[in-house]
């Protein structure tokens, strides 16, 4: 083949392309909050929990591709019939898909995702520390919220989302599913 051929397909695939990259955008952000659990047990003993919530996302038109970490913080609370001292922790990786549309200056967004999570329920006190549970798992999250441009680049965003995540406790599964309420900022090119 000519060089002048291999140049020739070489630019009928690159234009199209470009053309195509142009239209995509990145952003990222970091959201603070707080985590309420579903489940009356661990809500009762743990109440909610501040979590911190960075992301990065790939844009293409309405379309949106992206991570985060669910940076939580360990709860402290009294679990069981004797009240025992004990703490939970949840942290991990998340990946998501998501549609966003266009209402004035508002970006209303749904998306969906996995959650790659590590969990640990440790009790304070010596002579239970046998019961303590920790491993990994996995679970689904969905939800929703709303994003603000503040000029060009910066944003404002509020997210609402459910996480669900089962994980196997000492004799039962242990339910740590619950919502997030979230805000914060973002930049956006």
């Amino acid at each position: 083949m000519s060089t002048k051929k291999l140049l020739g397909w070489i630019f009928a695939w690159i234009l199209p392309l470009s053309s195509a990259w142009a239209g995509l955008r990145f952003e990222g952000g970091a959201l603070i909050g707080a985590r309420f659990f579903q489940n009356d047990d661990l809500k009762n003993a743990y109440g909610g929990a501040l979590l911190v919530y960075p992301h990065v996302s790939l844009v293409f038109g309405p379309v949106f591709l992206g991570g985060g970490y669910h940076f939580g913080e360990t709860q402290r609370g009294s679990v069981g019939m004797f009240q025992d001292a004990a703490e939970l922790m949840v942290a991990g990786p998340e990946i998501f898909v998501g549609l966003q549309a266009k209402l004035g200056p508002v970006l209303p967004y749904v998306k969906a995702g996995a959650g790659f999570y590590s969990y640990e329920q440790k009790f304070l006190a010596a002579a239970l520390r046998d019961f303590n549970v920790k491993g990994r798992k996995q679970g689904f999250c969905v939800g929703g919220g709303l994003k603000l441009p503040i000029g060009r680049v910066f944003r404002l965003a509020f997210a609402f989302d459910y996480l669900s995540l089962h994980a196997s406790g000492i004799d039962s599964e242990l339910d740590m599913s619950g919502i997030r309420a979230l805000g914060g900022f973002g930049l956006f090119f």
